[in-house]
């Protein structure tokens, strides 16, 4: 299954995209591809673990890979949107903030947030887009994982919120990212995006 999921995520770059970008994370899709299609198939939210010290590393190799990007501004609006509502929810049960704390460290999370929901090829062009993505997801998320009590929320969510991005960049346009030779982005349409 692994060659499969891994075929149908690199595929829908070419297959599936629209303005001549692709809609979907790759990642995602080859996840949500393998668990809809392909029976027995699993992934486990834990496997990243809860560690202090790794959710630290991922945090500063996620910085500096969104910041290389220039769509840091996704990452940590994701997170400020989401462990926001589960400050909400912690607040709103009673519970202890140890339990918000311990959401907070969790590795899928901040896998997700630094490297899955950033991806530059798929997030909104502009700011401001990226932002309501973010929103959006993180909304998304929250209600697959509380209110429908099923696991895998933040996958879920960045794919069924992949269909909003060309709406986004529709009532936000902004330059297309493009990546230079050294990395990084395109510096001649690094300044209209800053301005959106």
């Amino acid at each position: 299954m692994h060659p499969i999921a891994a075929a149908a995520a690199i595929s829908s770059k070419s297959i599936i995209q629209f303005h001549g970008k692709h809609l979907f994370n790759p990642a995602t899709f080859g996840v949500i591809f393998a668990l809809s299609l392909m029976p027995g198939c699993w992934i486990s939210p834990g496997q990243w673990g809860q560690d202090v010290a790794i959710a630290g590393w991922v945090v500063v190799l996620g910085m500096l890979v969104t910041e290389r990007a220039r769509r840091a501004d996704i990452s940590w609006a994701f997170l400020a949107f989401y462990l926001g509502a589960l400050a909400i929810r912690v607040a709103y049960l009673g519970q202890r903030w140890a339990v918000w704390t311990h959401q907070l460290s969790s590795g899928a999370l901040l896998l997700f947030a630094f490297f899955m929901i950033s991806d530059p090829m798929t997030a909104p062009n502009s700011r401001i887009g990226r932002i309501a993505h973010a929103a959006t997801v993180a909304a998304l998320a929250y209600a697959w994982q509380f209110r429908l009590y099923r696991i895998n929320g933040f996958i879920w969510g960045l794919f069924l919120a992949a269909a909003a991005v060309p709406l986004w960049d529709a009532l936000w346009p902004a330059p297309k990212f493009n990546w230079t030779q050294n990395g990084g982005h395109d510096e001649s349409t690094l300044s209209l995006d800053n301005r959106s």
